[in-house]
């Protein structure tokens, strides 16, 4: 009768994976219907992705047939903040 070689597994080090790095800063949570108000207008987000996302930017508060924008929307993130905006609604 034959035996079975049996493996024992080495410990392994615990490198850099025990050390936790932090979590990128979420974007804020957005979502259809906001207005953010920037110096320059008003951003009003009509449809939100995972990655994109669709806004019309108003010059004035109740401007009318404003064309949709699409932008990523990290950028958007990073473009409210940069201008310090506000959320209205």
């Amino acid at each position: 009768m034959t035996t079975r070689k049996t493996s024992t597994k080495k410990p392994t080090k615990m490198a850099s994976a025990a050390i936790a790095k932090p979590a990128p800063a979420a974007p804020p949570s957005f979502a259809p219907g906001q207005k953010w108000e920037l110096g320059i207008g008003y951003a009003e987000i009509v449809h939100v992705g995972k990655i994109l996302i669709d806004y019309r930017f108003h010059t004035a508060p109740n401007q009318k047939r404003v064309p949709i924008t699409t932008d990523i929307l990290t950028q958007f993130a990073q473009n409210l903040k940069k201008k310090k905006a506000k959320l209205i609604s």
